[in-house]
């Protein structure tokens, strides 16, 4: 469309109007300071968060890879079900020292791949 003198924007009124579509907003986390620095989503709608917690509180879910804190920070990956109103998975991924996901992606068969820093001497 163009821009009118009145600043309001025209266009087709004969064409369906979207801004912004939100598809869900939804809240993660536990009760100390956590941070999210990624996102991925497959094809299904499922939502995978990467980042870092510094608390013991983060909302891990049971029988997760990792459902214990380990350090002053450790980092997370969360599976969220594709309408947002649920977790598939959620895991700490930490040791002694401090951690994060910074980055994370996922493939067509649904392995999720998260690449971020650590501060701990050994790995797991």
């Amino acid at each position: 469309g163009q821009l009118s003198d009145s600043g309001i924007e025209s266009y087709d009124r004969s064409q369906l109007l979207v801004i912004d579509p939100l598809v869900y907003s939804t809240y993660i986390g536990g009760s100390d300071h956590d941070r999210a620095y990624a996102i991925a989503v497959d094809g299904g709608g499922y939502a995978y968060v990467a980042g870092a917690t510094l608390g013991p509180h983060y909302n891990v879910t049971a029988g997760a890879f990792q459902t214990t804190f380990a350090g002053s920070w450790d980092a997370f990956v969360t599976k969220l079900n594709a309408s947002g109103g649920g977790l598939v998975y959620s895991t700490y991924l930490g040791g002694i020292g401090d951690e994060a996901g910074f980055s994370t992606a996922v493939d067509g068969s649904g392995h999720v791949y998260v690449v971020g820093a650590t501060q701990s001497p050994t790995t797991m």
